[in-house]
């Protein structure tokens, strides 16, 4: 794994250098400045845009699903599958308008209007920076943030191309000089640009892990502690689980997944008044979706009933009376019924690649507690509830990480495709504006994101599965679903009151809160320190990387004002 590591990085300098050389080559030829000369820049962009993606499905995508995995709700086929839909459908029927491309208004893109070649380059090499950063962070099994990850990008980039006052670090605005405006007072947390980043830190893995604790509390003390009458309590209240859970996915869904493309949907005014810090009109659809969600819930109780029932009898049978498959009885040539396929049956489809990508989409990330003696005493000492009280919580934590999946490929391809579209952008009209918004023939950008999700997903989650749904605490679908449904709570109050907050942050304090229920003994203390570690080091590391990408070559670009090429782009191209 350490040498497809160098081989990527060797990959991304190679890039690099053509890009150097390009740069160089467009700035000596700049009399003769034609749309032309950039477009293998643009390809190139793509081409690290796919990678970004890829790295995002498999650091921040796979977190999202860790839980469900963990809990053993889920396989990693399953939930690659699951991701394979939801993601990219997302993704492409959802995609935040592949949002603001300086993000969160941490750049002041007036910076490079006169300039749309440098900001190519620059966001070509933000997201080269970002893929790295992902790739190495999924290696080193620590969840970080994409936004913040693509932040600290432009951050590098812009304070390298244009330098400090093209950075908004505590401001509302920057206006170059010419006077700021501070926050407001009830404007918590009185913080913006790159110093809210910093906050962000703090509120969303606190506030995701009291909410979360407060949930499993209720669910603990409520259900789960009753021992022979738990799964008589749990039948009762599956339809009102179903219904609560519906309910706050649904205004999730509105607040967060269609914010990109409301008029689509015709969610304009919940979006607009959820920004507004008013969330009663999407807690209203809520309200009708978690009705509708409850009934069918009763209707379908009896017959979820009996299967898990079933399924626990069935179970109950293994341990004594399966007996282990041998291939000695086996007939030379003859497959052995319930047998393991072999590797070498895989391999002769699809060669190398196919035997890869079997081999990570059939892993179980359990296998760690047989390696490693702190995760085997952390899963050996959690409390265990009635299997079959349990059972019922899968089905509403399932759908949970679905809706978040939905969410997510809406929002977070973004942070890939985001620098792309502005360099997309700037390359046919030959300007550089605010706001990229992509235009329905453009969806093929959101494809492309969409796709390398869900390949990095599949083909390397498992590194972050494992260690968000296995290492960190014990996981079982009861506590799975308050954890998923905790975050949920706190994104969706933090969106409408315009918190900083981060997703992947909230679902590590969401998951070490609900561990803590087993004492501190019950979270990887260890993992924890290297995650938190990870985040204050994001924004830094990929800045410094960006940074150093954009310093040696564009230097000839920051005296090339491009004029010419603005009426050159306007011919008709959107």
């Amino acid at each position: 794994m350490a040498k497809s590591m160098m081989l990527s990085m060797t990959r991304g300098m190679c890039i690099l250098t053509v890009l150097a050389m390009y740069a160089e080559h467009a700035s000596a030829n700049r009399q003769d400045w034609e749309r032309e000369d950039w477009t293998w820049l643009i390809v190139c962009c793509g081409i690290v845009a796919f990678i970004a993606a890829y790295g995002i499905g498999a650091n921040d995508v796979a977190n999202a699903f860790a839980t469900s995995v963990g809990a053993r709700a889920i396989t990693v086929k399953q939930a690659v599958l699951f991701a394979s839909v939801f993601e990219f459908s997302g993704a492409v029927l959802m995609g935040s308008s592949v949002s603001k491309t300086i993000r969160k208004g941490i750049s002041d893109v007036t910076c490079f209007e006169d300039n749309p070649g440098l900001l190519m380059y620059g966001m070509t090499c933000v997201i080269i920076a970002v893929g790295i950063w992902l790739m190495f962070a999924s290696y080193n099994e620590m969840p970080v943030s994409t936004t913040h990850s693509t932040v600290g990008g432009i951050i590098g980039m812009t304070l390298m191309a244009r330098g400090k006052r093209c950075v908004i670090w505590n401001f509302t605005r920057n206006d170059y000089g010419n006077g700021t405006t501070n926050m407001a007072f009830d404007n918590f947390p009185w913080l913006d640009g790159v110093a809210e980043i910093v906050v962000s830190w703090i509120i969303s893995p606190i506030a995701s892990g009291i909410c979360a604790a407060i949930l499993y509390a209720i669910t603990k003390y409520g259900v789960l502690i009753w021992k022979e009458r738990s799964y008589f309590l749990a039948k009762i209240l599956f339809p009102i689980i179903v219904a609560f859970t519906a309910g706050v996915n649904t205004v999730f869904w509105i607040v967060k997944g269609t914010k990109g493309r409301p008029k689509r949907f015709r969610t304009s005014r919940y979006v607009r008044e959820a920004e507004d810090g008013n969330v009663a009109p999407a807690v209203t659809i809520g309200a009708y979706v978690a009705l509708v969600a409850g009934f069918l819930a009763a209707c379908l109780l009896f017959p979820i009933s009996r299967w898990i029932d079933a399924e626990q009898r069935v179970r109950a049978k293994i341990p004594s009376e399966a007996k282990p498959v041998d291939d000695s009885d086996a007939k030379e040539g003859e497959d052995v019924e319930g047998a393991p396929i072999r590797q070498s049956q895989v391999a002769v489809v699809g060669g190398a690649i196919g035997k890869y990508i079997y081999d990570e989409l059939t892993v179980d990330p359990h296998h760690v507690l047989e390696r490693e003696g702190t995760v085997a005493d952390i899963h050996a000492n959690y409390r265990e509830f009635d299997p079959k009280t349990e059972a019922f919580f899968k089905y509403v934590q399932v759908f949970t990480a679905i809706v978040d999946s939905f969410s997510h490929g809406a929002n977070d391809v973004a942070n890939a495709m985001g620098p792309f579209a502005a360099a997309y952008v700037s390359y046919r009209r030959g300007t550089v504006k605010k706001e990229t918004d992509l235009k329905d023939n453009m969806t093929w950008i959101l494809a492309i994101g969409g796709a390398g999700i869900v390949v990095g997903l599949a083909t390397y989650g498992y590194k972050i599965m494992t260690a968000m749904g296995v290492k960190l605490a014990a996981v079982t679908p009861s506590r799975g679903y308050c954890i998923e449904l905790g975050a949920a709570f706190v994104i969706i109050y933090g969106t409408a009151q315009g918190w900083p907050l981060s997703t992947t942050h909230c679902q590590v304090g969401a998951t070490v809160a609900v561990g803590l229920f087993e004492g501190t003994a019950g979270v990887n203390k260890r993992l924890l320190v290297k995650t938190c570690f990870g985040w204050i080091i994001t924004i830094v590391v990929v800045g410094l990387g960006a940074a150093l990408l954009v310093g040696p070559s564009p230097e000839p670009l920051k005296d090339l004002y491009c004029e010419d090429w603005a009426t050159v782009g306007d011919r008709g191209e959107d």
